[in-house]
């Protein structure tokens, strides 16, 4: 489905340059590549040489977007793990892991461009009933129509992590749902399957 190489640009600088069969948006954020995608006067300006395409995406190194926290905050020790969302307005919404030397939370940031992030906070937190989980992250998050899903690992100290669904229509609050499918609120196509 995708075919991956190094490529050094002419300016020297090591990219990935990675072809797929349909566009596909990635941002891998800590692990510092952006992707260029403002067309063939960006990417000539910038050293990549090519334009991106639908068929061709480049990335090139972009630096840390988002730092760890102020010491106190919820990710003062760590920011790690992002699952990064392109959302229909052109947005990106990002949930991330945020260690603070005591506890794993799950926080969310939202961005106009993938590079600057505006952090929002804890989304799911530790010691809050009726689950009192003591660690939650591994996060994925899927928007079908209006509604995220999100898909997370949380756990105790005496076992786990179980892996949990999550329903919202806003960044917060979440509804973690139990007894039912997340199928169940999927649109459904004139054959009746999930679609």
């Amino acid at each position: 489905m995708y075919d991956r190489r190094a490529v050094l640009t002419p300016r020297g600088v090591l990219a990935i340059e990675m072809k797929a069969e349909r566009r596909v948006t990635l941002v891998l954020c800590l692990m510092m590549v952006a992707a260029v995608s403002a067309g063939p006067a960006a990417a000539t300006a910038s050293g990549l040489g090519s334009s991106p395409t639908p068929e061709k995406t480049v990335f090139q190194k972009a630096g840390i977007v988002l730092p760890h926290g102020s010491p106190g905050e919820a990710d003062s020790v760590y920011a790690r793990a992002p699952f990064v969302l392109r959302d229909d307005d052109g947005t990106y919404k990002m949930w991330y892991s945020g260690y603070d030397g005591s506890v794993n939370r799950m926080l969310y940031a939202s961005s106009p461009d993938g590079i600057r992030w505006t952090k929002h906070g804890v989304i799911l937190d530790v010691g809050v009933p009726p689950y009192n989980w003591n660690s939650v992250g591994g996060q994925s998050v899927l928007k079908i129509q209006s509604v995220y899903h999100m898909w997370f690992s949380a756990g105790y100290w005496s076992g786990g992590p179980f892996v949990y669904w999550a329903k919202s229509t806003t960044r917060s609050p979440w509804t973690v749902s139990t007894g039912t499918s997340p199928e169940s609120s999927f649109p459904r196509t004139s054959s009746g399957t999930a679609g």
